[in-house]
């Protein structure tokens, strides 16, 4: 007997030959996340037709999903349509219904079936039987069906087998799903990977054979498709690094964590760069470590910004250092004459002691907006004023410890028109490296000059010079220079300072340097903002 009963959940439609689920939205839901309407044949749903036409011995067998207008075959063993209007689906009655199958032995005697034209036409439909393939969820997204032209039924048997088959198609079309999802993940991690410039390995544990993806190669400098062990790895790690990474990872694999690392290497090109690497180890079921897979990443910029900021505090205690040194001077100046107020030197003192809070507050204030200076974007506050005058002034800190003659020559009348809180702040910056790293240089000179539109200040030691390379990148920002043993810490941000200070103004700024002989450092200003 043909089945008839359907579940409470379904309702006759309007204005279709067939029952709506009343969930028939999410059902519809369920199907399109499959992803799987108007794709190709696929040879194993085609496998599992056959199958079931073989088993139950009829020439038609599909895998048919119910869509919104229409029941789309997956796969149509002895049919040539791929689709029909879901108003004549016998399977669109078979997932409304409650049974485990639905069997319908003759159309042409179902009063649901009797005019339908897949019946009375070419098609010819007489025997239907159909399993509802049910999801995870309980979705019936279609059915497995067989169909015969004539009257028949199916022994147990076939029932029972047609309802095998049905589970596999269920479980195919999941497993689809999951590998949809699943290149869905990878490509999202391919993405994450690529954004984050990580490169992904899998190292054999008992052979040491890495398998590394193209970033990953990158990161360690070798070229596409280079084979790639452990030892290559330990090989290019830099000596220092190498027994701290290997006990990284055996206490990874002791302890069952995430190793994690980062040491430095050095490219086939010679260049030194850094490395983050981290992963997991893997195991048999005997609990021996066989794999170890992770990430690794190239860390050399962020590295070099770590090296920068923590220049760039060094440089901020370079540069605060002689105001606060100059204030601090001035203030035991005052202590000592505070009984005395009247004494000639106290308003001086008073004076420069205002001078260095000044420049304090303009340096805190430069220090704090260090990007302005390469945007283009340093404010300028000009006035006139006598160069002398301000050479005279500005190195007091110098002066007062006695150990080297600060000597002002050369034009001593010259006015100029300019900010000169800034045109202090390189100038200080000068003799502060004379006497760093002159400090034997009894004498430094400072001179100001005339030439060719420009006027020139310099600032000359007698120290023991530096390299004639390292000359042209002594303005360079956050250069370090190494010579003779010292290191030139707080040369390449406090210079770079003075070099945007100078190009503001609109004027040059430069060094030349004979080792043994000593090192001059100068500026210039136009003559144009110059006031006679």
């Amino acid at each position: 007997m043909p089945d008839t009963s359907f579940s409470n959940s379904t309702q006759p439609a309007d204005n279709a030959r067939y029952p709506l689920l009343s969930n028939e939205r999410e059902r519809q839901a369920a199907l399109d996340s499959y992803h799987i309407l108007d794709t190709a044949e696929e040879k194993d749903f085609d496998d599992l037709t056959t199958l079931a036409s073989a088993i139950c011995q009829t020439p038609i067998a599909l895998v048919s999903l119910v869509d919104n207008d229409r029941q789309w075959f997956k796969s149509h063993k002895g049919l040539q349509a791929i689709e029909t209007p879901r108003d004549f689906s016998f399977c669109a009655h078979a997932i409304a219904s409650s049974a485990e199958i639905m069997t319908v032995p003759d159309a042409t005697k179902d009063v649901r079936f009797a005019d339908n034209p897949l019946v009375t036409g070419e098609t010819n439909i007489t025997f239907y039987a159909g399993v509802p393939l049910v999801n995870t969820d309980g979705f019936a997204l279609g059915t497995l069906c067989v169909i015969d032209h004539n009257t028949r039924e199916l022994s147990n048997e076939q029932v029972n087998s047609l309802i095998i088959i049905a589970k596999q198609v269920t479980d195919k079309l999941e497993l689809r799903r999951k590998n949809l999802e699943l290149g869905v993940t990878n490509e999202r991690l391919t993405l994450a990977l690529d954004a984050g410039k990580l490169g992904s390995y899998d190292m054999d544990m008992k052979t040491g054979v890495l398998l590394c993806n193209e970033q990953c190669r990158k990161n360690f400098g070798l070229k596409d498709n280079a084979t790639y062990n452990f030892a290559d790895l330990l090989g290019i790690i830099i000596p220092e690094y190498r027994e701290y990474v290997e006990e990284r990872i055996n206490s990874a694999i002791m302890n069952d964590t995430v190793y994690q690392a980062e040491y430095q290497i050095v490219w086939p090109d010679g260049t030194k760069q850094w490395i983050n690497a981290s992963g997991k180890p893997r195991y048999d079921i005997n609990g021996e470590v066989t794999r170890l897979v992770g990430v690794t990443q190239n860390i050399t910029e962020r590295k070099e910004l770590e090296q920068r900021q923590a220049e760039f505090l060094g440089v901020a205690s370079h540069e605060l250092k002689t105001p606060v040194t100059i204030l601090k001077a001035n203030l035991q100046l005052l202590d000592r004459y505070k009984s005395n107020p009247s004494n000639p030197n106290f308003p001086r003192l008073v004076d420069s002691a205002i001078k260095s809070m000044e420049k304090i507050n303009h340096l805190v204030d430069d220090l704090l907006n260090m990007h302005r200076y390469g945007e283009g974007q340093l404010r300028l506050d000009k006035t006139t004023f006598n160069i002398a005058e301000m050479l005279d002034l500005c190195c007091n800190h110098v002066r007062v410890t006695g150990n080297h003659q600060l000597i002002v020559k050369g034009d001593l009348t010259t006015q100029m028109h300019a900010d000169e809180h800034r045109i202090d702040q390189v100038v200080v910056n000068f003799v502060n490296n004379a006497v760093k790293y002159a400090p034997d240089s009894e004498e430094i000179h400072l001179n100001i000059s005339r030439q060719d539109g420009y006027v020139k200040v310099s600032v000359t030691d007698f120290g023991p010079g530096i390299p004639a390379d390292q000359v042209p990148h002594l303005f360079d920002r956050y250069w370090r220079s190494d010579h003779s043993g010292a290191k030139y810490t707080g040369l390449g941000l406090g210079l770079y300072i003075c070099s945007e200070i100078v190009k503001k103004h609109k004027g040059q700024i430069g060094a030349a340097s004979e080792l043994g002989t000593g090192s001059v450092f100068w500026f210039t200003i136009p003559c144009e903002d110059l006031i006679e």
